[in-house]
């Protein structure tokens, strides 16, 4: 089960590329789960799966680096992202105010 959410901000913690790791992205579409070698096919592009995860199709106004050049979106793995959840940064945030109050 994927950790992002569709819709979702994420920040890249991993990447083939490092001048994509720090970036904020959105998870624009959910493409799947797939095995170490699977064929994934996506707006009839077809490459391999570089290991066994989650994958999703994720969006950066700013672009993001690929294999092809700078782009606004790319694929990646569930598992070199981390979720941003906006209730969480919130609860830190109001928490701060109350503890410095």
């Amino acid at each position: 089960m994927p950790r992002c959410k569709e819709g979702q901000l994420a920040f890249v913690r991993k990447s083939i590329r490092p001048e994509n790791i720090g970036r904020i992205v959105t998870c624009q579409k959910y493409i799947g789960y797939y095995s170490r070698g699977d064929v994934v096919t996506v707006n009839g592009e077809n490459w391999l799966a570089p290991d066994t995860d989650d994958y999703w199709v994720i969006y950066s106004e700013s672009g993001i680096e690929t294999q092809y050049g700078k782009s606004k979106i790319a694929y990646i793995m569930d598992s070199w992202l981390t979720p941003i959840n906006p209730d969480l940064i919130n609860d830190e945030i109001e928490t701060k105010e109350l503890e410095e109050a």
